[in-house]
């Protein structure tokens, strides 16, 4: 992992951090249920490490055990569009529960930024390249 800085989220449900190439990456703690309360912690904490630069997001839902279609909402209301650029998120083939839910509120509200779900690791950092800030990348 190339990564600037580390932050753990509160109550350690997840880690930041953002790579040397301008991608932060979100990683869940395995078999941890997140709602609304963590995504609150999540956005509070991004805005941090942001400099107030949106960036392309890798959320790695793969180890979650659940996550409630509310936290998933605030995931990409329009708050949220001042941190994020593009967000992948990367699920496994079994997640057919959050498959369900990013389905169902993706048809509900329209993201402000692209989104889009992934279960292959390098295909979503690839993805989410062209959303990186080329300036921000060369610092």
């Amino acid at each position: 992992m190339d990564s600037k800085e580390i932050i753990r989220l509160q109550p350690n449900f997840a880690s930041l951090w953002v790579d040397k190439e301008g991608i932060a990456h979100v990683k869940f703690k395995p078999n941890y249920g997140i709602d609304v309360q963590e995504v609150k912690d999540y956005l509070n904490r991004a805005s941090k490490i942001s400099s107030g630069n949106p960036k392309p997001v890798l959320m790695d839902f793969r180890d979650l055990s659940d996550i409630s279609e509310f936290a998933l909402g605030q995931l990409i209301n329009p708050e949220t569009a001042k941190l994020t650029k593009a967000s992948a998120i990367l699920t496994t083939n079994i997640s057919l529960k959050m498959t369900f839910y990013l389905d169902f509120v993706l048809k509900l509200k329209k993201p402000p930024f692209p989104i889009k779900a992934f279960v292959n690791e390098s295909d979503a950092i690839t993805w989410l390249k062209q959303f990186v800030d080329k300036k921000s990348e060369q610092k």
